[in-house]
């Protein structure tokens, strides 16, 4: 009983700790579903509506309560931190780390809204360092969680971005489809910004395939709708220039002139205007003036045409110091060429680290994950065991209990018997002693010499019962303690529960002894074979059925069929299992 209540307890630790383990991550999961603060609700609304300088203020004045937010309220002031960056064009390597975390953190929390608009920084970052295939995976994963819960404000980022990455990578069709997509959807929220920047988007892809028609409608249709909104003369501005570019390169310089205002902007489409209509002095002007105020990389090109024109004019000495200039404008690029390479390689190691450094994360949490689910399932399977054992032990100690209350009863049916004929001995010892008294009376020694022999003799008899009594019980006591005799009540089928020939030879001598030479008595009624003589000792040890199959090796319906073949060569007769156990059991 001991054995049996601590293999309980230690079942019902097991299971408790698996409840527990199961409650805290649901408790660990309800706890991540915790409302945010509104000034961080009102500063990711500024963001998307472009109201940046509200934005900053409002993320400035939660900056130095962070240590102190919970992790959902944390994590959410980084998407938005994020989202500025990305919405102001101020997203750098540095913060890949971050968008990493972001992407990670809401693919297991949620929701997946959050999650798409993470998956779209993590694409702007790599593709700060030129990993096309990686932002593109991104944005494209964003594009489809954002579509599939109807999140129309980042599909419209995401249709932006990739249509980015794909005019990069000179892929116009796919491009033209996801700037249309931009474009549909912004028509949908009635943001007629959007539409313009999707428009100036689409007359670049035309710029490439070289569709003026389609270039000059994108860019007026994108001015149209830009100069509804304050904010949006500067889109108009950079409309007009690359108009401007189109107009003059298709020598339309009328149409140029129009639109063209007389601003740093537009000093190098008034050179190339000059320069189309052949005014050499005042293409002279504004090369020579473009020469101070634009960077190296166009310096080069503009020197090139200043030496042509001067050429021209034959003025020799501008062209030798318009040379000079070239030359150290060359070397310059090859300098410059050579920091930027320089810098894309730093940046690309230091995201090489970031990388290396998520993906050594990424492990460590798939370890402990895999740690957890082996423990999870070694905590099963000792589980399973443990309660295997507590039913086995639980069947062997029904077993013993089992083989105790036969050994009782048959114990009970000898001492009834035993009792019995003690009980009718007794009472013919009393009438034998009442015709005793008599014949005394009567002076017949004869017959009082006859009634004492009868008495004695009946005495003796009960005495012997007695006597016999004592003995099986003792030699029965002896018998249950054997360990052979303990298998016959525990056999289940197992090998090592089966009893060898050696202990067959012993438990018949255990029989004969108690029983009074039972197998020499038995064989002289019939020829019984060995088995048959196994199962007649099992029956008299009254052995239930279902132990004797297992125990012989062979089906219940063997040793039935074995019995009432025993039965017609004892007797002669067809009869029925029950029938020879009666016959054994009082053999």
């Amino acid at each position: 009983m001991m054995m049996q209540s601590l293999l309980r307890n230690l079942l019902s630790a097991v299971l408790f700790a698996c409840a527990t383990v199961t409650a805290v991550a649901v408790l660990h999961g309800c706890s991540r579903t915790e409302s945010y603060p509104q000034a961080l609700v009102e500063a990711d609304s500024a963001c998307v509506a472009g109201y940046y300088g509200r934005a900053d203020s409002l993320l400035a004045g939660s900056e130095a309560q962070t240590a102190d937010l919970a992790e959902p309220v944390r994590m959410y002031r980084q998407l938005v931190v994020l989202t500025r960056k990305y919405v102001g064009g101020g997203l750098s390597v540095d913060d890949f780390s971050m968008a990493d975390s972001l992407c990670r953190y809401y693919h297991e929390a949620g929701p997946a809204q959050k999650e798409a608009r993470a998956l779209l920084l993590l694409g702007s970052t790599y593709a700060l360092v030129d990993d096309n295939p990686s932002a593109l995976s991104c944005c494209l994963k964003a594009e489809s969680l954002a579509r599939r819960h109807a999140d129309l404000l980042t599909e419209s980022w995401a249709c932006q971005d990739i249509g980015d990455i794909y005019f990069n990578q000179r892929m116009l069709l796919e491009c033209k489809s996801y700037f249309r997509r931009y474009a549909d959807i912004s028509s949908q929220f009635g943001n007629t910004m959007k539409m313009a920047y999707a428009l100036s988007r689409m007359a670049l892809v035309y710029t490439i395939e070289d569709n003026i028609d389609s270039i000059i409608y994108c860019y007026q249709r994108s001015n149209a709708l830009a100069s509804e909104w304050p904010q949006g003369k500067e889109v108009v501005c950079t409309n007009n220039f690359n108009l401007c570019d189109i107009y003059i390169q298709t020598e339309q310089y009328d149409k140029a002139k129009e639109i063209m205002p007389r601003d740093s902007m537009n000093e190098v489409n008034w050179a190339y205007w000059h320069l189309g209509n052949n005014h050499v002095d005042s293409a002279i002007f504004y090369f020579n003036k473009l020469l101070e105020s634009r960077p190296i990389h166009s310096k080069a090109e503009f020197l090139r045409i200043l030496i042509k024109l001067e050429k021209d004019k034959g003025n020799k000495d501008r062209v030798n110091d318009y040379y000079a200039q070239l030359l150290d404008a060359e070397d310059s690029l090859k300098e410059i060429s050579q920091v930027e390479e320089t810098r894309r390689t730093e940046a690309q190691y230091r995201y090489t680290l970031l990388v290396a450094e998520r993906d050594e994360q990424a492990g460590a949490k798939k370890k402990l994950s895999w740690l957890l689910t082996a423990l999870f399932a070694a905590c099963v399977i000792i589980g399973f065991f443990i309660l295997h054992a507590v039913r086995h032990f639980r069947k062997r100690k029904e077993m013993e209990l089992v083989r105790e209350r036969l050994l009782r009863q048959e114990e009970e049916n000898k001492n009834r018997r035993g009792t019995e004929q003690l009980e009718q001995n007794r009472r013919q010892i009393e009438q034998l002693q009442l015709s005793l008294d008599d014949a005394l009376q009567k002076n017949d020694s004869l017959m009082a010499k006859q009634l004492s022999d009868e008495k004695e003799l009946l005495t003796l008899k009960n005495m012997q019962i007695e006597t016999q009594q004592q003995q099986e019980k003792l030699k029965m006591e002896q018998l249950s303690n054997e360990c052979y005799y303990q298998k016959l009540f525990l056999a289940d089928g197992m090998k090592q529960d089966r009893l060898t020939e050696e202990e067959w030879v012993k438990l018949a001598h255990s029989i004969d002894d108690i029983y009074d030479h039972f197998t020499s008595r038995l064989t002289s009624v019939a020829k019984l074979s060995p088995r048959d003589l196994k199962i007649c000792y099992l029956v008299k040890l009254n052995v239930p059925l279902v132990n004797m199959a297992s125990l012989l090796c062979v089906s219940k319906s063997a040793v039935t069929l074995a019995r009432l073949r025993m039965w017609k060569k004892i007797t002669g007769e067809n009869g029925t299992a029950s029938q020879l156990d009666e016959f054994i059991k009082s053999f």
